[in-house]
């Protein structure tokens, strides 16, 4: 790796006020996003992008650099560099250009919480994408149900995440489908169907990571059961702390409530104690409320109840912002499909005149040359008249 650092740079050096060897670099940072995406991104950061003339070079930098971002992990949240490109592709580029184009700029206003535009960036890409494989197509109907999660559109999410797991499925790549299975097993769960999520979880494998992602989430589901198995959600809890596994302040309160329904109430205090340092919000409201109600200390059950509902007022505006980018992404599938609509209106409107054209052809061939013919006829019966009246002069002239 360090020989193609320095390799990279003396090249850089020597040829950079080339413009053949700064198409060969982007070319090359391109070829490597998904084997070396690190080596990618050094290589655009390495290019002076005052010695790119042409807008097809710029816009093939931009789209470089926005996948070598992406693939190294960092979400930047400004779309501005791109969007001379999107332009460029939308207008000039292949299919899988303008594909790419817009699904990096919608996972840009993703990271920019543009959740309206990220999907109608995403809608876009998926339009483009008919020539795309269907590892591509996954990307995308995972990054459209992923928005339509953080816009509470739990139905879209659900549709969206199972388009991705089919098409994970059909490429056949065992991380991608357990990734894909995992993201539609918590679409499931979104939209409260438990016993779907619970099998899909269950079957996740891959690395650490993935795997205690999906075993955390299964403790979140089994806590949402009713009924549900208290101590399966402390065992699931236990693996996913010895693991070091990501876990949220949701997570240790339903690991008290559980506690306490296993008659492990010291332990359930302690656990509780400690998530008092932390700020309340509606989640902890409620998982405080379940506990105290267990435990029949109705009156401080009524007064987390309350609280609850009255932080809970938000999930109506919430509910308006989902109508809205809802909306929002139909009028652009409408749009669409008007376009497409007028598109075809428009070939066959071509289709027609081109025809019509013939058949106007057609008949001012065959007017033509019944026209041709009819001279023709009148030439002939000219010329036997003239010679009808040479031989008639010659007949006077002997007589």
């Amino acid at each position: 790796m360090k020989r193609f650092y320095f390799t990279s740079i003396i090249i850089l050096c020597l040829f950079s006020c080339e413009r053949p060897f700064i198409k060969l670099t982007v070319s090359n940072a391109y070829d490597v996003l998904q084997t070396r995406p690190d080596s990618a991104l050094f290589l655009i950061r390495s290019i002076d992008t005052t010695k790119i003339m042409s807008q097809r070079w710029k816009s093939r930098y931009a789209l470089t650099k926005a996948i070598a971002l992406d693939k190294n992990y960092i979400d930047t949240a400004d779309a501005s560099f791109l969007m001379p490109a999107v332009k460029y592709f939308e207008k000039y580029g292949k299919p899988k250009e303008s594909t790419e184009s817009y699904y990096y700029l919608g996972r840009i206003q993703y990271n920019a919480g543009d959740y309206a535009s990220s999907i109608i960036s995403l809608s876009k890409a998926l339009d483009a994408s008919k020539a795309a494989d269907s590892r591509f197509r996954g990307m995308i109907y995972t990054a459209l149900g992923h928005t339509h999660s953080k816009n509470h559109n739990n139905k879209d999410e659900l549709k969206y995440e199972s388009l991705a797991y089919h098409s994970t499925l059909e490429y056949g790549d065992s991380t991608y489908i357990n990734f894909a299975r995992f993201n539609l097993g918590i679409a499931y769960h979104n939209n409260r169907l438990l016993d779907k999520a619970d099998s899909l979880l269950s079957l996740v494998e891959g690395s650490d990571y993935l795997v205690n992602e999906a075993r955390i989430a299964l403790a979140d589901n089994e806590i949402h059961k009713d009924p549900h198995d208290a101590k399966r959600v402390i065992r699931l809890i236990e693996q996913t702390m010895e693991s070091h596994g990501r876990m949220e302040l949701k997570h240790y309160y339903e690991y008290a409530l559980a506690l306490t329904e296993c008659g492990r109430k010291g332990e359930a205090d302690h656990y509780l104690s400690a998530l008092s340092r932390f700020p309340d919000d509606a989640k902890s409201y409620w998982w405080r409320y379940r506990i105290a109600n267990y435990n029949k200390d109705y009156k401080t059950a009524l007064k987390y109840l309350d609280l609850y509902s009255e932080v809970s007022d938000s999930v109506v505006v919430k509910r308006l912002e989902q109508s809205l980018y809802k909306a929002q992404a139909e009028h652009y599938s409408l749009v669409s499909k008007i376009a497409r609509a007028e598109s075809s209106k428009s070939r066959l409107i071509s289709i027609i005149v081109i025809l019509l054209s013939l058949v106007l052809l057609l008949l001012l061939s065959i007017g033509f040359l019944k026209y041709k013919s009819k001279m023709m006829e009148e030439n002939d019966r000219l010329r036997f008249r003239q010679e009808e009246s040479e031989r008639m002069i010659k007949r006077l002239s002997n007589d």
